[in-house]
């Protein structure tokens, strides 16, 4: 895992209150969905449909990010909470 990864940057203008909300993991999901879904528009459409225009995909890529990162934060917190209170006893 290389510093990137353990220190996210907010690269993309996250609200920065939302931006403290997620973990780690969230952070690195929400760029790393958001970059790929940028670069490779036409993963995301059918085989038959033309391309949505930059301006209206990147609003999708975004949406796609936002989501993605706080299921896994979401995931993440409640998995540190269940294995603390194991630990706990």
């Amino acid at each position: 895992m290389s510093h990137k990864d353990i220190n996210p940057q907010n690269a993309h203008s996250v609200p920065k209150k939302q931006w403290k909300k997620w973990t780690m993991i969230g952070k690195n999901v929400f760029n790393k969905t958001y970059e790929y879904m940028m670069e490779n528009p036409d993963h995301f459409k059918h085989p038959n449909a033309d391309l949505v225009p930059t301006e209206f995909f990147k609003i999708t890529a975004w949406n796609a990010a936002w989501i993605a990162a706080d299921i896994c934060s979401r995931g993440e917190k409640h998995y540190i909470k269940e294995i603390t209170k194991e630990l706990k006893g």
